[in-house]
């Protein structure tokens, strides 16, 4: 079977992370095709795409491919196939478009045909907002807009079309509330939910297993993993950003009846003393907050501090991690002027035994990088585990 991934403003994140959720879940899958902002996976069994979907960060909707072929055979598929799962005789539809040679028109004409023979009411409305991608890229759909339609079609050219629908949407409305619902919120240091999300599945604990936080702040992640059944462990040195951990957590759990467990430490990671800790998910301070971009000797500075650091927190904390464990953390990236200037990922490993993780399919490779244009401090994703041979 075939389904459509459209992700949000960070392609390559968003696929670094299905891919990871997919092999934490042992589902086999394939990456077929990929376009700006949509890639197509082929697997031996259907999926659950709306809970996928749920578990996803990075990914805004997930759609089913029903045909595929040349656009004589898409026309014909149109006319002669259900392509209407609605119970409503009125309705409207609309259709993200993923041909850049073209065919839309056509597939819009088919699509008219069919609805007027069948003689429902059915009505076109395009596709309305968007979204400013990390490759500087402007793609048409907002997670809003697209689900503002009773039924939403996607057309997508590789070698061949694929004619779809969107099954499963994100609810960007349910993600807001739960980050503004929270007991106590740190608008300026405080990860959000969708970057959480990300972080828990790229280290790949699963339902049952423990997730560490070694900087856990007011427990942003934690409370991501903690609403997928997943125990955590949340560190940090200060005892008022703890306390916010805990009240945030003990909201999570109640509101989505979480049955996993916690742990709140004020202490210093550098230090604290743990054990069996199957998977880390953090993002450890990107370093001060900066109003205009560093000369390269302050950025180089603050890469040092970063990775002295980490050296210290790994080094304390590899030998609590289970044999399977990932490490998924941020790292600054800090932009020059003249270019961006990254941690060095090798003098961590090299100091720690660990080793840079690769998926199953090659690729992407870690780091990913996540900014914006205009953002000084951006993020290294990095994905570590232990080394084998040690």
């Amino acid at each position: 079977m075939q389904y459509l991934f459209v992700t949000g403003r960070n392609p390559e994140l968003a696929l670094a992370e299905a891919l990871s959720l997919f092999e934490k879940m042992d589902i086999d899958v394939t990456l077929s095709a990929s376009k700006t902002n949509a890639f197509i996976f082929n697997t031996r069994k259907g999926i659950d795409t709306k809970k996928i979907l749920t578990l996803l960060g990075g990914t805004i909707a997930i759609g089913k491919i029903l045909c595929t072929g040349d656009l004589s055979e898409i026309e014909n598929f149109i006319e002669t196939e259900e392509v209407y799962f609605g119970q409503k005789n009125n309705f409207l539809y609309s259709c993200l478009d993923f041909a850049d040679e073209g065919g839309l028109n056509t597939v819009l004409d088919a699509l008219k045909q069919k609805f007027r023979a069948e003689k429902t009411k059915a009505r076109f409305k395009s596709i309305r907002g968007t979204i400013l991608m990390q490759t500087g890229d402007v793609v048409e759909g907002t997670p809003s807009k697209i689900s503002a339609t009773d039924i939403t079609y996607f057309l997508f050219k590789d070698k061949n079309y694929s004619l779809g629908f969107i099954e499963a949407f994100s609810d960007s409305k349910e993600m807001e509330a739960r980050d503004m619902g929270k007991p106590v919120r740190r608008e300026h240091l405080a990860i959000s939910p969708r970057l959480s999300k990300i972080l828990v599945n790229l280290s790949q604990t699963k339902q049952g297993q423990t997730l560490l936080d070694p900087f856990c702040g007011i427990g942003v992640i934690l409370q991501e993993a903690i609403a997928q059944g997943i125990n955590v462990v949340g560190v940090d040195i200060n005892s008022t950003a703890t306390d916010g951990a805990k009240k945030n957590i003990e909201w999570t759990k109640n509101k989505y009846r979480a049955k996993a467990t916690f742990k709140i430490l004020v202490a210093d990671s550098r230090k604290v003393s743990l054990q069996n800790i199957d998977g880390i998910a953090t993002e450890p301070s990107l370093g001060t907050l900066l109003k205009k971009n560093p000369h390269k000797k302050v950025a180089i500075q603050m890469q040092e501090r970063f990775e002295n650091l980490m050296i210290q927190v790994l080094n304390n904390l590899k030998n609590s991690l289970t044999p399977q464990a990932k490490i998924a953390f941020t790292a600054p990236y800090i932009n020059t002027g003249k270019s961006r200037l990254g941690c060095n990922i090798q003098k961590i490993c090299n100091a720690t035994g660990l080793q840079v993780h690769t998926l199953k399919s090659k690729t992407p490779k870690f780091p990913v990088c996540d900014f914006r244009p205009n953002q000084i401090v951006g993020r290294d994703i990095f994905v570590l585990k232990k080394n084998k041979r040690n």
